[in-house]
């Protein structure tokens, strides 16, 4: 949470700051989180390393007493799940594993491309899966506690309670604040994308006839813009984005389609048409007001 209000006030810029200013605060914003990342990560791998061995080892040393305890308690939840659950710390070990490097990967190509929007949010959202795996072997441990006075059961509890703690910490404060970094590298590179498209358009005759055909105006000259943004009342301007959008209700899917790669929105195939349309409109409306604001100065 401390990350993210730090970084909040980069998010809620009427302009977003371009990938290299972004890229400017690397040392000074961004850096100790992804330490923290890496660091906390480390210490929960070892865990899972420990608790891994430590797990199988008991479970050798006590196999006569388990074997007739599952024999006799075929319904208790520690015999129906025993073996699930000694695999647990392995798998959970095998998960981390693939999240720091996965991460690595990706921190080395951010760094060369000097842009955090190459984070693996993904990656990074599978500790939440962890943390679910987590409540689930401490739901066991505590469904039977007498099986697991054979395998010090005190200290494969504090094991749990230990992990669960550190995961969600580390999911809380730290991954949320890592997606909430890539996603601010994300806008910046879509704004650039979208305002070179923009600057570009006046001269690029294809894009600007399919806006055109649609009745949509992008490339209006600035002072008429400004003029506009002066006098237009704000009922004025939503009925206009009104209008547009009733022309692209109208318009064939793959014609949205088109539009939205040129504009950079990402995957509007996965959008519904509405959604979509909108997103449209927000690119297109932003820029006209971006180009009104710098027409009045």
């Amino acid at each position: 949470m401390i990350f993210i209000n730090k970084w909040k006030q980069l998010s809620e810029v009427k302009q977003p700051e371009s990938v290299q200013k972004l890229w400017s605060l690397e040392k000074k914003h961004f850096r100790l989180p992804i330490i923290l990342f890496f660091a906390i990560a480390f210490i929960v791998l070892t865990f899972y390393g420990f608790y891994t061995i430590y797990g199988l080892v008991t479970m050798q040393s006590v196999q006569s007493e388990i074997s007739v305890y599952i024999q006799n308690s075929q319904t208790s939840p520690v015999a129906v799940y025993w073996d699930l659950l000694m695999r647990m710390p392995l798998i959970q070990f095998i998960l981390m594993l693939v999240i720091m490097a996965r991460s690595i990967l990706s921190i080395v190509k951010s760094y060369q491309k000097k842009s955090f929007q190459f984070l693996p949010r993904i990656s990074f959202n599978l500790i939440f899966f962890i943390i679910c795996l987590e409540i689930w072997n401490l739901i066991v441990l505590l469904m039977n506690r007498a099986f697991f006075d054979l395998l010090l059961y005190k200290l494969l509890l504090s094991f749990e309670i230990s992990l669960l703690i550190v995961n969600i910490i580390l999911y809380l404060i730290i991954i949320r604040a890592l997606n909430f970094l890539t996603v601010i590298f994300m806008i910046s590179f879509q704004f650039e994308k979208t305002q070179e498209m923009m600057n570009s358009l006046k001269n690029n005759s294809e894009l600007n006839n399919l806006f055109s055909s649609l009745g949509i105006n992008v490339s209006n000259n600035k002072n008429e813009q400004g003029s506009i943004r002066e006098t237009v009342e704000l009922n004025e301007a939503e009925q206009k984005r009104k209008t547009q959008y009733d022309r692209l209700v109208n318009v064939p899917n793959e014609k949205l389609y088109e539009i939205a790669n040129k504009l950079y929105i990402f995957q509007p195939e996965k959008l519904e048409k509405e959604e979509l349309i909108n997103a449209i409109l927000d690119i297109v409306m932003k820029n006209e007001d971006s180009t009104g604001d710098k027409a009045s100065e």
